[in-house]
């Protein structure tokens, strides 16, 4: 049988007096154990360095006397118990006990091996002490060997029984250095105790295993125990109990940096019950009561997985499975379970629990469309369990959801669709598609490869099209793919980012100072209103809006033109997402003169041929409002427009400054009164 023994492997135990190298300051630490007629010591040094120098000066054990009949004396008896010092003994005294126990071994080399190291067998621990510096790796040995063997303990110097002990006497042990050491100080081990203080050993308690295929697993926790035991022995019983043998000559230790001791052993075969018991030791070596006995056998292990080989759905709500397993493993099952899930990765639940371990076929009722099916095998040992692999099954279903109800959406200026609709109530319900069209009577195509779950859905379009609508339906699927009728359509308008076509203007008549204006509204169908602006063809100032027109008005009377003006006409189309013709539509009007007054000013003139200029000066003669268009040519050749001037003021002064010397020049002065009236061109001739 495979067992796992742990003689040596106790680096990480919290052992009373295994004391690892620290930064601590050198010190001996020291228990007791009390029976009625002996008191046993066991004490160590905390110190590689410490622990060296003792084992060549030894040590001194003095008892004081405390206490008689429970009285205590008032000039304590002090005596040293060794009358030489207490130290390591002769190699030649180890090699009878080492044939009765190989442990004492590892102590003996560690005190007078001329090398030390331990053989690793694959074991971590021993790695990790062999990792240390040679003394610290004999120091460790030592100690830990020494914890769980007191005969070993007496052999290093490291332990004593006083056997001059009284039952009515309380003591105090010291344990000091035989010589102290020079430069640094030890300090002293005390222990207080009573031969009637007679150690009590707790039981072993909640001890858990598991049987498996010709193998336990043992574990306890090691918390509370600590303060008493150091080490574990674990006994085996094929007898019904009657006699317990330990599975190993050295204890269990806990080897972890938890409080959890475990422990595995091989069986010989899975038909012989065994019984298991745990005992506690010691550091004196001895042994706590056993834990109560843990009765049970190998288990078979389970191998064979069952197969699902049929699956029917009788109706729209039943379901026939059919399945195989192994006949040969037939005694190990204990029954199976049905399972079921909605995707084949799962989450699978029971539906049918403690199915017969006979039975190979099951019917059951299910209200899902469409699941995913498995079968597990439990075996009599409930821990193992197979499942089988995963099975579709879809129930009998011909009928088709509701038309999706209530689709609504809208698109912004991006081209962007967002359209929604209400959630359909089938049970069964898998998805939508969403289906569009150009126009009503276009069939409509599906926009959407894939199902969607949603009630939303998000679409792209181009807004650089002839098309002002965009036309969707909705058809929602059942989990057999059976699809209903489509939805009402959703009409939705794209945002129009094309402006309109222009107007165009036919014609136009001056009548009796009344200018009439013919024009061709814009061919589009969705024209709010055509807007129709004036100026004056030599003003480049702000158009004025003389009509909008919100209905099929083609024609404008101006009565406001001024005569002898020459005039700008704008025709501009506005439709209903506010876009207005980008570029001008122009007619170029000039009314005729119908009234002219003369021109009462007198025209003065500043020729200035080194800064080359020539200032035009005149006076307003006017009480109302009066633009003046100046006429510019050069001598002999006809007054074309120059400059207009509104801004009203009592002094006139126009600077010209494009000329050319030696040039003679005309110039010309007309007024444009605010009640229409039209003064005559004054004109003067300048010699420049």
């Amino acid at each position: 049988m495979k067992r796992i023994p742990i003689f040596l492997l106790y680096l990480t135990l919290g052992i009373p007096l295994c004391a690892t190298a620290t930064a601590n300051d050198p010190a001996i630490k020291v228990i007791a154990e009390a029976t009625i007629h002996t008191i046993r010591l066991r004490w160590a040094t905390n110190t590689p360095e410490s622990w060296q120098f003792t084992n060549q000066c030894g040590f001194r054990i003095e008892r004081i006397t405390i206490l008689r009949d429970n009285h205590l004396l008032m000039i304590p008896e002090k005596i040293v118990l060794n009358k030489v010092a207490v130290k390591p003994q002769e190699l030649t005294a180890w090699i009878p006990y080492i044939k009765e126990n190989p442990t004492a071994a590892v102590i003996a080399q560690a005190l007078y091996g001329k090398y030390f190291s331990m053989s690793t067998e694959n074991n971590r621990i021993v790695e990790i002490i062999n990792q240390s510096t040679e003394q610290v790796q004999r120091y460790t040995a030592s100690m830990l060997v020494s914890d769980h063997c007191f005969p070993c303990s007496l052999l290093a110097g490291s332990g004593f029984v006083d056997s001059s002990v009284h039952e009515n006497e309380k003591y105090l042990y010291r344990i000091s250095p035989w010589i102290e050491p020079q430069g640094y100080r030890i300090d002293t081990g005390l222990v207080f105790v009573s031969p009637l203080d007679t150690p009590t050993h707790p039981p072993m308690h909640h001890v858990s295993h598991q049987f498996n295929n010709r193998a336990i697993m043992l574990s306890w926790n090691t918390e509370t125990l600590q303060p008493y035991y150091t080490a574990y022995q674990i006994e085996r019983s094929i007898d019904q109990g009657k006699h317990f043998v330990a599975i190993s000559k050295e204890p269990f230790a806990n080897t972890t940096n938890t409080n959890i001791v475990m422990v595995f052993d091989s069986l010989a075969d899975n038909k012989t019950v065994y019984q298991y018991r745990v005992r506690g030791m010691t550091a004196f070596g001895e042994l706590g009561p056993a834990s109560l006995p843990i009765i049970g056998h190998g288990i078979e292990p389970l191998t064979a997985i069952p197969v699902i080989t049929k699956q029917e759905a009788l109706s729209f709500k039943e379901v026939q499975i059919t399945w195989t397993f192994d006949q040969v493993q037939q005694d190990l099952l204990k029954n199976f379970r049905l399972n079921q899930a909605q995707n084949i990765a799962g989450p699978y639940k029971t539906i049918v629990d403690h199915i017969s371990p006979l039975q190979r076929t099951i019917s059951y009722y299910t209200k899902e469309p469409t699941s995913y099916i498995t079968i597990t095998a439990i075996g009599k040992d409930s821990s193992q369990q197979l499942t089988s692999l995963p099975v579709l099954v879809m129930l009998i279903d011909s009928i088709p959801p509701q038309a999706p109800k209530n689709v609504r959406g809208s698109i912004d200026s991006n081209g962007v669709v967002r359209l929604s609709w209400n959630k359909n109530k089938e049970d069964d319900l898998l998805g939508y598609r969403v289906l569009f069209a150009n126009a009503p009577k276009d069939e409509f195509t599906v926009r959407t490869t894939n199902i969607i779950q949603d009630t939303l859905y998000k679409d792209t379009l181009s807004l650089e099209t002839l098309n002002k609508k965009i036309f969707y339906k909705i058809v929602a699927l059942d989990k057999h793919y059976n699809q209903s009728n489509t939805s009402s359509a959703c009409v939705l308008e794209k945002p129009n980012i094309i402006p309109p076509t222009n107007p165009l203007f036919t014609n136009y008549k001056i009548t009796g100072g009344i200018v009439t204006i013919y024009w061709m509204n814009s061919p589009d169908n969705d024209i709010i209103s055509h807007e129709l602006y004036r100026r004056i063809a030599i003003d480049s100032s702000k158009w004025q809006l003389l009509a909008i027109c919100t209905d099929k008005t083609n024609v404008y009377r101006d009565s406001t033109a001024r005569t002898h003006t020459p005039y700008l006409y704008n025709l501009v189309a506005k439709n209903k997402a506010g876009l207005k013709t980008p570029t001008p539509v122009q007619l170029k009007v000039y009314t005729p003169v119908q009234h002219q007054i003369n021109l009462p000013v007198t025209i003065n003139y500043v020729v200035n041929r080194e800064e080359k200029y020539i200032d035009i000066l005149w006076k307003n003669p006017f009480d109302q409002t009066v633009t003046w268009l100046l006429l510019k040519a050069p001598l002999g050749k006809p007054l074309t427009p120059w400059r207009t001037i509104t801004e009203p003021t009592d002094q006139y002064q126009v600077r010209d400054d494009q000329l050319i010397i030696n040039t003679p020049y005309q110039y010309g002065i007309q007024a444009f009164l605010s009640d229409g009236t039209t003064s005559v061109i004054k004109e003067v001739q300048i010699m420049y």
